[in-house]
């Protein structure tokens, strides 16, 4: 299990490179890192995740065709903002912030159900190139770790950390993306 926890990192961190980088080849390899992601949170009693991860395969596929339209035409991917004040993504990012907090204090096992919804709000805006994705998964992966942690999944929760390491990479990339377009 180690082995195929340890490929899925490996499978992961190069799917977010490449999201960072707006490659579409990132949908492809993070449908591989989804799938052996199935085999380790089935092994730790994580449905949850399970069910997160399956749903992610359907959202992959969705990016992946959402992304390869515009290769196809020879564009790049361009980035994009929620039509949301900068407050009102605060208040989002505080809401679910509070939702994580208040799962862990009081019931440590709803965790797993309150990271699957948040997680596919993150994937959607993923998927649709809002550069607001980068602050959900900064959330998503904080709290995740501490699950896997307490899981006993170590690569896997080594894999949240490295992710989140990467997605603030990825919000200050895409940000200054963004800004040059303007």
């Amino acid at each position: 299990m180690k082995y195929i926890e340890i490929l899925a990192l490996i499978l992961n961190v190069i799917c977010v490179y490449f999201i960072i980088k707006r490659k579409t080849i990132n949908w492809i390899i993070g449908i591989l890192g989804i799938l052996l992601l199935i085999i380790v949170f089935i092994n730790a009693n994580l449905w949850g995740q399970v069910l997160v991860q399956i749903i992610f395969l359907f959202q992959s596929l969705y990016g992946y065709v959402k992304w390869n339209k515009n290769e196809t035409q020879k564009k790049e991917v361009q980035i994009q903002m929620l039509t949301m004040t900068f407050f009102d993504v605060i208040a989002l990012y505080l809401f679910y912030v509070g939702c994580l907090v208040f799962m862990v204090i009081i019931e440590p096992t709803y965790l797993d159900y309150a990271l699957l919804a948040i997680s596919i709000a993150a994937m959607d805006f993923l998927a649709r190139r809002y550069i607001e994705n980068w602050g959900i998964w900064i959330i998503v992966d904080a709290f995740s770790i501490v699950l896997f942690i307490k899981s006993g999944i170590y690569w896997t929760a080594f894999l949240y950390f490295i992710m989140l390491i990467m997605c603030v990479i990825g919000f200050l990339q895409w940000d200054k993306e963004l800004k040059q377009s303007k």
